[in-house]
C-alpha cells in the first residue's frame, strides 16, 4: 500500500516508564503471534501517548491490520490478550482494530487524531 508509518508517528518515548515499555513490547509480541503478517502496526495513543495519563487511565492501542477488518470480530480475537494484561499486570488495555486502508484515509477523523499523537511500538 506504500504507507510510510514513520511519517505519522512520534518516536519520543521519554515519557513512558520502563515498566510500560516492557508491557507494550509484550503486547506487540502477543499481537504479532496472533496476526502474523497481517499486523501492519501497533500504535499507542491517547492520554498515555500524550503524557497526560493518571493512575486511572487505560492504555489505548490502535492495531492496524492488512486486509479487511471486522472490528467486533477482531476485538473478540484479542479478548484473551486484554484479559492477560488485566490479570497479570493490573492494566486495562483498550485495543482498537483498524484496517490499513482506513488508517491511510486522510479524511477519517479518528485515524487522523491517532496519527497526530501516536507512538509506534
Amino acid at each position: 500500500m506504500g504507507l510510510d508509518i514513520a511519517k505519522f508517528m512520534l518516536t519520543n518515548t521519554l515519557n513512558i516508564s520502563d515498566r510500560l515499555q516492557f508491557l507494550l513490547q509484550e503486547l506487540k509480541s502477543q499481537l504479532q503471534e496472533l496476526y502474523g503478517d497481517r499486523l501492519f502496526s501497533v500504535l499507542l495513543y491517547g492520554s498515555v501517548a500524550r503524557g497526560e495519563a493518571t493512575a486511572d487511565s487505560d492504555i489505548d492501542v490502535l492495531v492496524v491490520l492488512k486486509g479487511q477488518v471486522l472490528p467486533v470480530q477482531e476485538v473478540r480475537r484479542m479478548a484473551d490478550i486484554r484479559l492477560h494484561f488485566l490479570l497479570e499486570f493490573g492494566e486495562l488495555v483498550s485495543i482498537m482494530p483498524m484496517s490499513l486502508e482506513e488508517f491511510s484515509d486522510r479524511s477519517a477523523s479518528f485515524a487522523s487524531k491517532v496519527r497526530r499523537e501516536a507512538i509506534a511500538l
